[in-house]
């Protein structure tokens, strides 16, 4: 667990340096021109949607398939420039043919020439690609046990990127229009940034080893790859969809808003989104060596853990949620999220708290179960957007993700006990549960100051002191003399 806990913290830390500047673009930045940081997202959703259908899930195959091509040799036998190949010639051939035929797919979809999507497209179709060689290259890193500096170009960089396309337009140094087609650079550097920190960690981009790649193996490569495209395409149409039909039935503005609300309430799941990164390749060497007794334990570690983290982000966000509204240069927009940011906020507790169920059925043997239960939510998650957005406006956006993540991961968690027979429950989780519940409800009951500079460090500080201590104290967490000491050794 060495590793998996120094790079999960190392990656967190990158990625609330992040945050930091996110909360500041969030307040400050974002809603001086709500109508373009809404722009660039549904254009960013559009691209991350596609990006899977047009590589054909070729990414799914470089954590599952490194231990195999690695085994008794000091290098991948060239898969990675394989699956570097792979993702343009498809994407080439899919994306190409999607594009080309574009105006007979919208009719046949009967969708309007006026749609975001068909304004947008000349800009979404390369953003695919880059995103696709940009995601596969970031999970690649994985294979190294390095997420961190990963982590700089992919989330910190991005952070910067936006707002600074943003505040470029504010100030009329360019148009709108530059501003999206500038997306193009800005991925292509991260691209760039990726393969030069492969290189320097080993990956040689040696030859492809074509014997290696014999009838069976390629066989199991292409039925995994594509059911990695179905499950991906799935989880976009169960999780991501929001930014697209929020854009698509209650305009841009509106879309930029929901995007800061689920910013702050996307701040939850950053530890969960480290420890998925460094954990996924031991999982998938436990699941060769049929190791499930090690995956219990990352499965319970995982739950608990992420749980008390989770609890104590959402209890500082639900408690100074009125003072970050007071502090932002548009008020009056973040208010009509306030409901918002909360029901996201409860959605990512439950989801982080679920731990890392996905990554276990992915690389065992029942791997096509995500594909028929993904397949399912995101179907779901269409109709209740549907449904929920005319009655709701932009928090029946949030209500559709909370009932899809709350469904998603319930059902994963049946199958992998009747399946595998192997649960995340254990008493520190129920204590977890309690104890930050308990500490977030008597907290609120509190009388607050009049001005926000001293709500957030009395209010968050006395509930980070009594979250801290009764974690503590409780077990849950090591005594601060151990943990010095823990810090210290390594």
């Amino acid at each position: 667990m060495g590793v998996i806990q120094r790079q999960s913290i190392k990656r967190s830390l990158v990625s609330y340096i992040g945050v930091g500047v996110g909360v500041i673009s969030t307040l400050f930045i974002y809603p001086l021109e709500s109508t373009l940081y809404g722009r660039i997202q549904f254009v960013l959703s559009v691209a991350l949607l596609l990006s899977p259908v047009f590589s054909l899930g070729v990414k799914s195959l470089a954590v599952r398939f490194y231990p195999e091509f690695s085994e008794q040799a000091e290098h991948d036998r060239g898969l990675f420039r394989l699956l570097l190949l792979l993702t343009v010639a498809i994407y080439l051939i899919v994306g190409g043919g999607f594009y080309l035929s574009q105006d007979w797919w919208l009719d046949t979809l009967h969708i309007s020439r006026t749609s975001k999507f068909y304004l947008y497209a000349d800009v979404i179709w390369p953003l695919a690609l880059l995103y696709s060689l940009v995601d596969l290259s970031t999970l690649y890193t994985s294979n190294y046990q390095r997420i961190t500096v990963p982590e700089i170009f992919t989330n910190l960089f991005l952070k910067l990127a936006v707002p600074t396309l943003i505040l470029g337009y504010h100030f009329q140094y360019w148009t709108s229009t530059v501003a999206l087609y500038a997306l193009w650079l800005v991925y292509a550097i991260i691209l760039l940034s990726l393969l030069v920190y492969l290189h320097r960690q080993g990956q040689r981009f040696r030859k492809i080893e074509w014997r290696f790649l014999t009838p069976e193996r390629r066989k199991s490569m292409l039925s995994y790859a594509l059911f990695g495209v179905l499950a991906s395409l799935g989880t976009h149409l169960a999780f991501r969809l929001d930014n697209i039909m929020t854009t698509e039935y209650l305009g841009e503005t509106t879309n930029g808003f929901y995007n800061i609300a689920l910013f702050i309430s996307n701040t939850i799941a950053i530890p969960y989104n480290a420890l998925i990164a460094i954990v996924s390749p031991f999982i998938s060497s436990y699941w060769q060596k049929n190791d499930l007794a090690n995956i219990q334990d990352v499965y319970r570690r995982s739950s608990v853990n992420l749980l008390m983290v989770g609890l104590f982000l959402f209890g500082l966000i639900f408690l100074l949620l009125d003072d970050i509204i007071s502090v932002s240069t548009d008020s009056a927009g973040m208010e009509t999220v306030r409901n918002v940011i909360i029901i996201l906020g409860v959605a990512k507790v439950i989801d982080v708290t679920a731990g890392v169920n996905s990554a276990i059925i992915s690389f065992s043997t029942a791997y096509r179960f995500n594909f028929v239960v993904i397949s399912i939510l995101g179907l779901l998650n269409i109709g209740l957007n549907l449904w929920l957005i005319p009655i709701f406006q932009v928090m029946g956006v949030a209500l559709a993700t909370l009932i899809s993540l709350v469904l998603f991961n319930l059902i994963k968690l049946v199958f992998i006990y009747w399946r595998f027979g192997i649960h995340p429950f254990t008493r520190r989780l129920l204590w977890a549960f309690l104890l930050g519940g308990g500490l977030i409800f008597l907290v609120n009951l509190l009388p607050r100051f009049t001005d926000w500079w001293w709500n957030v460090p009395v209010i968050g500080g006395l509930f980070t002191l009594l979250l801290g201590s009764a974690f503590i104290l409780s077990g849950l967490l090591p005594k601060p003399r151990e943990l010095w000491e823990m810090l210290r050794n390594r």
